[in-house]
């Protein structure tokens, strides 16, 4: 029988040379490297950057357009009222910022609907939501515009995010993005508050 002192010395020295052995078949450099995120192809990426800022920008001249209409044509309560000159405030900086990018690059920010199911699909749901907008009481419309605003914003901070890997080259751009989803994201809680309490969720 082998002593218990020397059956450990026999185990440990075992694992020693299992671990040399193994990194022995490792290439040099190689043992302590991260996973690597493959690049991406630069025409994909500027494919969906074309694609995606018209998206962001058609949100935030929706949301400007809602502000200004809600400023002249709707007594809203106070708190909504403030929630509304404040989403002006952020959605026209946050554009100033896109345009000037777009500009500097030549990338076309002007949305049109796709030809597709999903692209008709989209433009009759905006269509009947601003019919039902317009023609609402103003308790209704303080509820329609919580929630509505509520998708939106959540919306916007995920599809900004989204967008974020493929603007690595972009540092102005990336800023924009960043700056969106940070905006958005605060907008969620805010309009998470009203509709709680307003009743509207519990």
């Amino acid at each position: 029988m082998v002593p218990v002192t020397r059956r450990r010395h026999m185990q440990v020295r075992y694992l020693t040379m299992l671990c040399v052995a193994c990194l022995a078949n490792v290439p040099a450099g190689c043992a302590r490297q991260q996973p690597t995120i493959p690049l991406m192809d630069p025409a994909q990426t500027a494919a969906e950057i074309r694609k995606i800022l018209p998206q962001l920008e058609k949100g935030h001249s929706d949301k400007l357009q809602l502000a200004w209409y809600i400023s002249w044509f709707r007594s809203v309560n106070s708190p909504i009222a403030h929630f509304s000159q404040s989403m002006a405030r952020h959605e026209g900086a946050l554009q100033k910022q896109l345009q000037a990018w777009a500009h500097r690059h030549g990338v076309s920010l002007a949305y049109h609907y796709g030809h597709g199911v999903a692209g008709q699909a989209q433009k009759a749901m905006d269509h009947e939501q601003g019919n039902i907008v317009r023609s609402d009481s103003n308790a209704a419309f303080q509820r329609d515009f919580l929630v509505l605003m509520f998708t939106d914003y959540d919306w916007q901070e995920h599809l900004a995010a989204a967008l974020i890997p493929y603007a690595k080259n972009h540092p102005q751009l990336e800023r924009y993005l960043h700056a969106a989803v940070a905006y958005h994201k605060r907008g969620v809680k805010q309009l998470r508050f009203l509709l709680s309490k307003y009743h509207y969720v519990r």
